[in-house]
Order: C-alpha cells, then structure tokens, then sequence
C-alpha cells in the first residue's frame, strides 16, 4: 500500500524530506537548525547517505532517513566543551495510507548501539547509567486523520527503540568482553509489525525521536 526509499537526496540540503512524491510532514522543537547545519549535524529527521564509519550503509539504496544526535561544541579557555543540546523532540508524519488489510504489516529497518541508548556527556565526559534513556525512537499509528498530528495522545506506540535495545543487552553475558562490545556497534535490525488492528482504516504513521 505504501513505500519509502527515502532516496533523491541531493546530498547538500539538510534537512531534506521527499515531500514531493509522499508528503512526509514535520515538527521540530529546536527553534534553529543553523547552528548544527554548519558544524554538519542536522538533529532532527532528514535524508542522509552512510559513510560506513559515522553512518552505516543503508540497507538497500544509497539514503536513508536519519535524526542526529544534536551537541553543543564550544570554546572554553581553549579547551572544546561537548554539552547536550536542547532536548530534541522530532517529529515525521507520514501521508495517509488508505484501506489498511488484515494482512498488511508495517515493515522497516533500524540501526543503532544498544548501549549507546544509555550513555550521556556529563561534564565533558560520557557516562554510561542503564538506568536513564539518553534518547529513544518511537514508531506511532494513528487513525483516520486529515492532517498530521505532533500529540502523542493521537497515537498508538507500536515501536519503542529502548525496549528493544534493553531486551538485546539483558541477553548479553558481561564476562563476554567479545559480546559486550558487539553492544557498542551501530547494526541494523529487521522490525515487522502487523497492522490487523487496523483493518479497514486509514492510517498515518509517525516516527518521534
């Protein structure tokens, strides 16, 4: 019924969304992007290519859909300071999906560190506490609406990254040195999830960061 690529970016415009075929709406909480855009850091959703370094490669294509992790840098006395920035909250709306089928799923790729959902600069230094969520992706569905909503009280939560991080890092032996560093890698991950729930409606799809 419906599908993203998420290619056709032209590789400097940040950020940048196929509103053209698709219509993806979006809501950023951070007043000014400029600041990041200029140090190369876009933290809200955007078209973005992997360099298999900072970024893995996509899946399949060239792009894929990204949001930063948005830091402060800045001088002091000479020394860069690394702080947080603004808490983001970002949001991407997908067009309406008519018709939804007992048998349809919503399908999608997803790559992170499982650890990395746990680690915060605190005074220029990353901690690591399993027991805060330094940030998290939720994946939301909701029903017949005629323009896009940025409250999650519209929503249904399908998807939640920190779950799913938590449960991969309760499986791990830490007397494991080799599989508690696998922890600490970007890799992507499968995620299928059936929308029989939905059958017969329209449905928009929202990704939160």
């Amino acid at each position: 019924l419906f599908w993203e690529s998420f290619e056709g970016w032209d590789g400097q415009t940040m950020p940048w969304l196929p509103t053209d075929k698709n219509n993806w709406q979006t809501k950023s909480n951070i007043e000014d992007l400029t600041p990041y855009i200029m140090d190369g850091l876009c933290p809200t959703w955007t078209v973005f290519k992997g360099d298999g370094y900072y970024v893995p490669y996509a899946t399949s294509g060239d792009q894929m859909l990204v949001c930063m992790y948005g830091d402060d840098v800045y001088d002091t006395d000479g020394v860069s300071v690394v702080a947080p920035a603004p808490q983001q909250d970002e949001w991407l709306v997908s067009p309406t999906v008519n018709n939804i089928g007992k048998a349809n799923y919503l399908s999608f790729d997803v790559c992170y560190s499982p650890w990395n959902t746990h680690f915060f600069i605190e005074n220029n230094e990353r901690v690591f506490d399993p027991s805060r969520i330094a940030y998290d992706v939720e994946v939301l569905v909701t029903t017949n609406r005629r323009s896009a909503s940025y409250n999650q009280e519209d929503y249904t939560v399908v998807y939640r990254l920190s779950e799913e991080a938590d449960k991969q890092i309760a499986l791990v032996d830490m007397d494991d040195d080799e599989a508690v560093a696998q922890l600490l890698y970007m890799n992507w991950h499968h995620v299928q999830i059936s929308l029989a729930d939905y059958e017969g409606q329209n449905i928009r799809v929202a990704l939160r960061y």
